[in-house]
């Protein structure tokens, strides 16, 4: 077995493409454009999978280093009441902050709070803070692995539908469509968020305004651990089910309870896209933080999971700062 390595992407005499490096600023708004597809770049094999990465997501962090300090000097808080006082400080006049290092913490992001860390129209001052944080950084790169690698699913196969699992705003999946200007895309969304499923009727309708692909977007409440998938999704044909920011705050058993439904529900024909927080070094500062408990998993380990499921990893991409990794998997 391999180990993880990636190669330095500003190394000339690699292959691919970087010429298409992204900057935060590229991402400030959700992408409308159809665009060719990203170039991947191999770096490995692990467990079997080949392994990927795209240079294009190693933009340039801009960190605010005296945010960062003030958000390290959470660590030496003596009780909660002084943490919250000391994000309060960080927070300051920023609206998108408080509702991030509040109502995001205590949720895991959900409650619509996850376009914050998808940088999606805020100020300096939030992509300032986020850039001192290595699954936030992770959190944007992702975006575009994950969208790219969607787009290419859909590119290559006769797909019409998404099914997005904890999906929130839907952004990823919206954003792969445009990308390949596929018309009549269908995406269904499995999420108990209002908020969540408020922001993504704002991301298709600009998307409409801009280009209108006929996206629909089904909103569905399910508990898919306990409940399994809802019958609506059943299709005889081909889908693509993707989840993102979920897999991180399942404990070991509901993530075997989690990967049994999708078995279930998967045919031969479908594609599961499905991203783990695989490295966080800055665990104990979330903690500290009293962010909802996260549990990063090797991607060793999150491969034999899903293997063990009787699903099949094909092959796995990695964010350039390698804090997730995002699976391709069939039955």
């Amino acid at each position: 077995m391999e180990e993880e390595k990636l190669i330095d992407t500003n190394n000339t005499q690699e292959k691919v493409d970087i010429s298409e490096r992204f900057e935060v600023n590229d991402l400030k708004s959700p992408r409308f454009e159809e665009r060719p597809l990203l170039e991947e770049l191999k770096i490995g094999e692990i467990s079997g999978a080949p392994l990927y990465t795209y240079p294009q997501a190693d933009f340039k962090t801009e960190p605010d280093l005296t945010l960062g300090r003030r958000l390290n000097s959470i660590m030496d808080a003596s009780s909660k009441t002084e943490v919250f006082l000391r994000l309060g400080l960080i927070a300051g006049s920023t609206p998108a902050l408080w509702s991030l290092l509040t109502k995001g913490i205590s949720s895991g992001l959900s409650n619509g709070t996850m376009d914050i860390i998808y940088r999606i129209n805020v100020p300096p001052k939030v992509n300032g803070l986020l850039d001192n944080l290595d699954i936030a950084v992770g959190c944007l790169q992702r975006r575009i692995v994950i969208s790219n690698v969607i787009a290419k699913n859909i590119a290559d196969n006769e797909i019409q539908r998404i099914v997005s699992i904890a999906g929130g705003s839907c952004i990823i999946p919206i954003e792969a469509i445009y990308q390949t200007g596929k018309y009549g895309m269908q995406i269904v969304s499995v999420d108990y968020s209002p908020k969540a499923n408020e922001k993504a009727e704002a991301i298709k309708k600009a998307g409409e305004e801009y280009k209108d692909l006929g996206v629909g977007i089904k909103y569905l409440p399910s508990d898919l651990i306990n409940e399994g998938m809802p019958t609506e999704i059943e299709s005889s044909k081909s889908q693509l089910f993707e989840c993102t920011g979920f897999w991180e705050y399942l404990n070991p058993d509901d993530r075997k309870k989690f990967l049994d439904r999708m078995s279930e529900a998967m045919k031969d024909s479908d594609t599961f896209i499905l991203t783990a927080l695989v490295d966080n070094p800055q665990q104990a500062l979330f903690d500290k933080m009293g962010f909802k408990q996260l549990h990063p998993q090797k991607t060793e380990e999150f491969i034999k999971q899903i293997e063990e499921a009787g699903l099949h990893v094909k092959e796995v991409y990695l964010t350039p700062n390698k804090a997730y990794a995002t699976a391709i998997i069939n039955r």
